[in-house]
């Protein structure tokens, strides 16, 4: 018993229509979320860029006080009279237990994160513009190495 040639095709142009149409419900969200994950992903990356380098320019700032007052300036916060460059300084230095700095080690090599941490430990013990300097300079290359790996920028 045959069938007829008109049903046949109604009924493998409806298969085909289902599974079209179960593809597509299926594909559009899986792409979607794709697209979602990239775009946070992307986001935390940027973030964590800008907590490292706000980091950074806290340290450079205090630097850039700190020498001026090393220079003869005596510079202090009119809010806080007591407080000097100094002081600033070494605070600012005070970076091994800082979220910021934390998150960075995370990113790096042991070899790179212990390297760091040593540049930390002499500028704390020997607060010096070169000391700092280094530290700063060491800093900034890490945080640009991540940069270019994550290709942002």
């Amino acid at each position: 018993m045959a069938m007829d040639p008109l049903i046949v095709t109604a009924l493998v142009g409806g298969a085909a229509g289902l599974v079209t149409g179960l593809a597509s419900a299926l594909v559009t969200p899986w792409a979607q979320w794709g697209v979602e994950k990239r775009r946070k992903k992307l986001e935390h990356r940027t973030a964590k860029l800008k907590q490292w380098k706000s980091g950074l320019n806290d340290i450079d700032s205090a630097l850039t006080k700190y020498r001026t007052w090393s220079e003869g300036n005596v510079l202090y916060d009119p809010s806080d009279p007591f407080e000097t460059a100094e002081e600033d300084f070494k605070r600012a230095l005070d970076i091994d237990a800082r979220p910021w700095f934390l998150s960075l080690g995370h990113y790096l090599s042991d070899c790179k994160s212990t390297a760091l941490r040593q540049l930390v430990t002499r500028a704390q013990s020997t607060p010096t513009v070169e000391n700092a300097n280094e530290l700063i300079r060491n800093i900034a290359s890490e945080i640009l190495t991540v940069e270019k790996q994550w290709k942002i920028g």
